[in-house]
């Protein structure tokens, strides 16, 4: 475990949690940058904070930068190993008890069950809780429905249309249910990027008007959309040019698409980008979401956001709850060509427009969605849970 070589923050809260956050994902994508952002923000509040993920994979590794105490003696096998699940309810009871935590917080369903297995046998206080991150709802069958309403503390979801679908699905108490949203890195993803150099590398040229999509190359999330409204597009703006950024089993049929068509060269495949994802944003002069992924959150847009950049969103999820109709970006009805042609069109066209749309994004994203903004807030849901099961705030 890493120690603590930073000194915290002023804690805003009279009350001192001890808090492990279970991930059962071995990879850093989906509900790992959200977790371990959400760790890493409240050790800095004041917490004790540990996280527990699969071990040595990528999933630890970004913990382990961002000074996130891990727990690598879990197993959180997801298929359902009975040995390791065995060894897992010893292990993660002994650890719950030694470090008095008085808060499981739960990220995925298998992390859930774990947990609320675990719990039955701790005789200290402590909160079960469960962040819903993506956009899938939970099951309603009795055994879902008790682990929700009777085992569960608190049920995080990541927009306010989640909040509802879940409090009515399972039938919740309204205490036992808050709505956050989602939080991204302002300093990492900062409209003072500058994209130009990207652009020279992958050919595009520094004055042309360009769409970006950052989104995981997989059937839902807008690729073939996109391809279909691009013709649109390039009758009004024919030095137009398109960056799909990401990785995934559709990438060869991209690719043999876009040597068949006509713009295919004016269509660049950028791969999959880390270290230089801020850069993808700033090269952009509009971001693309087009299809909800496992992140209910919708993390691509609150980057394209905080790069300033303004954002055309497909009508669901989180993503009416963050995009500001006309203000920073334009909604568009998931497959309707024309109409997302036309926000295109109306962006790209206009260069003043969208500098402006990128600074209300920008301002919305700094007053939103900042990591700190939604550490604190859930916080603030800890105590209130904390006050409403046990009449008291935590010590």
């Amino acid at each position: 475990m890493h120690e603590r070589d930073d000194q915290p923050e002023a804690n805003q809260f009279n009350s001192h949690f001890r808090i492990l956050h279970l991930a059962s994902s071995e990879r850093w994508t989906g509900e790992a940058d959200p977790a371990i952002s959400l760790a890493h923000w409240q050790r800095r509040l004041g917490h004790h904070v540990w996280l527990a993920c699969v071990p040595g994979r990528s999933f630890e590794q970004k913990a382990r930068e961002k000074g996130v105490d891990v727990l690598t003696t879990l197993y959180l096998n997801r298929r359902l190993n009975p040995l390791h699940l065995l060894a897992d309810l010893k292990t993660l009871r002994t650890f719950l008890r030694q470090q008095m935590i008085n808060v499981i917080h739960s990220h995925l369903f298998h992390d859930h069950w774990l947990a609320a297995l675990t719990a039955r046998k701790i005789t200290h206080p402590y909160l079960l809780v469960r962040t819903l991150h993506r956009p899938k709802l939970p099951y309603n069958d009795p055994f879902h429905h008790m682990l929700f309403a009777r085992k569960t503390d608190l049920t995080i979801t990541v927009c306010k249309e989640a909040k509802s679908a879940v409090s009515e699905k399972l039938r919740l108490l309204d205490e036992k249910v808050v709505a956050i949203y989602g939080g991204v890195n302002l300093e990492w993803f900062h409209p003072a990027k500058d994209g130009n150099e990207l652009r020279r590398s992958l050919g595009i040229p520094l004055m042309a008007p360009v769409a970006g999509i950052v989104a995981r190359l997989r059937a839902g999330r807008g690729h073939q959309w996109l391809l279909q409204a691009i013709p649109r597009v390039l009758e009004k703006l024919p030095d137009a040019y398109f960056l799909i950024v990401g990785k995934g089993e559709m990438k060869k049929t991209l690719e043999t698409q876009l040597r068949e068509l006509p713009f295919g060269k004016q269509v660049i495949m950028a791969g999959y980008r880390s270290d230089d994802l801020p850069q993808c944003y700033a090269a952009m002069d509009v971001s693309l979401f087009l299809g909800l992924g496992t992140d209910g959150s919708c993390r691509a847009v609150l980057e394209a956001m905080a790069s300033g950049k303004p954002v055309i969103g497909v009508k669901r999820g989180a993503v009416p709850e963050t995009i500001e109709h006309s203000k920073n970006g334009f909604l568009v009805n998931q497959g309707d060509v024309q109409d997302l042609a036309q926000a295109l069109i109306t962006v790209l066209e206009n260069r003043a427009l969208a500098a402006q749309m990128g600074t209300r994004s920008r301002q919305i994203a700094e007053t939103r969605f900042a990591e700190q903004r939604r550490a604190e807030e859930t916080m603030a849901a800890y105590n209130k849970a904390w006050q409403v099961k046990y009449g008291a705030a935590c010590r």
